[in-house]
């Protein structure tokens, strides 16, 4: 199917922003390039999270099926949160065990801990889904996810019984995977896209980033544009490339952050930045980059040749 190759395509480019993200953050906040990537990077997790609601809301899950993804999730987490603890700290105390429990390791690690919570819901979500129509999916949508982004000077307790925006994101992505089986999406959602990004970069202001949460309507509707957006690409049956990209984005996600801090400090970046800022965090982004994805690909071959081979012997 096409659109599999799209939601490939869509996991790649959020894997990309999010390390834009995470870099661009080295360079000078005043500067256009970094509101550039800043404002576009935005969309990474709500990316992420559709995708997810795009590709598995049609799914009967039982609890076994989602102990297996949540597992898949929690025991490399808990390894690279062992490491990172150790190289910090030089040393493993009981206190590791506290901290992860109460908190990431790492900032950049709080998306898989949502995404385990989210892993919990997905039984759940996926009935109501499959339940509704399609006029009562869109009202579910607007109702979690639009309607708290307006910031409207309502009761908070008419919210209090709400999903989280995190369940907002993943019943858009089911309810895209029902609209584009009726009808194709028209260019009118790229022009909302281009001019939302147009919009969030002139009302920038480091001093208030209120309107680049993930749940603002900024982002949002960012987000479900350029979603949309390339959902309208048509990919052919020969771009193989990105299934293999696409499978290294969580493994990329994972030792980024382990890698970013000792690649900045290479002599070479550093030369790079005092020559020239922006010129300077390109390369370090591409530098970062290309060395997760070829650690991630190759370690998914090493892994699939192990596999292969105790099949054999089995």
């Amino acid at each position: 199917m096409w659109r599999n190759h799209n939601i490939d395509f869509l996991k790649i480019i959020a894997c990309f922003f999010v390390i834009f993200n995470h870099t661009c953050s080295y360079i000078n906040p005043d500067s256009l390039f970094y509101r550039i990537e800043f404002v576009l990077c935005r969309i990474a997790v709500p990316l992420f999270i559709m995708c997810t609601g795009f590709l598995t809301s049609e799914k009967k899950m039982n609890l076994k099926y989602t102990m297996k993804k949540i597992l898949r999730i929690l025991i490399p987490l808990l390894i690279f949160s062992f490491i990172i603890y150790f190289l910090r700290e030089k040393k493993i105390t009981i206190l590791f065990f506290k901290e992860i429990i109460q908190n990431p390791i790492i900032e950049q690690y709080w998306y898989l801990y949502m995404l385990i919570g989210l892993y919990f819901m997905q039984p759940f979500l996926n009935k109501l889904s499959n339940c509704l129509s399609i006029n009562e999916n869109i009202f579910l949508c607007i109702l979690v996810l639009i309607i708290p982004s307006l910031k409207l000077n309502l009761s908070p307790y008419i919210l209090m019984a709400n999903f989280s925006y995190i369940v907002g994101y993943y019943m858009v992505g089911a309810l895209l995977k029902k609209i584009l089986e009726i009808k194709k999406a028209n260019h009118f959602f790229t022009i909302i896209f281009i001019w939302s990004y147009i919009i969030g970069l002139f009302l920038y202001n480091d001093n208030n980033y209120m309107l680049y949460n993930i749940d603002s309507i900024l982002i949002i509707t960012m987000s479900i544009s350029f979603m949309i957006m390339v959902l309208k690409v048509k990919f052919t049956d020969s771009h193989s490339i990105l299934k293999v990209m696409a499978s290294t984005t969580f493994g990329v996600y994972l030792i980024h952050p382990i890698l970013q801090n000792k690649i900045y400090d290479l002599q070479i970046i550093q030369n790079l930045l005092n020559l020239n800022e922006i010129l300077g965090i390109i390369v370090l982004q591409f530098i970062l980059i290309l060395i997760c994805f070829v650690i991630v690909i190759l370690f998914n071959k090493v892994k699939y040749i192990v596999e292969i081979k105790v099949k054999v012997l089995k």
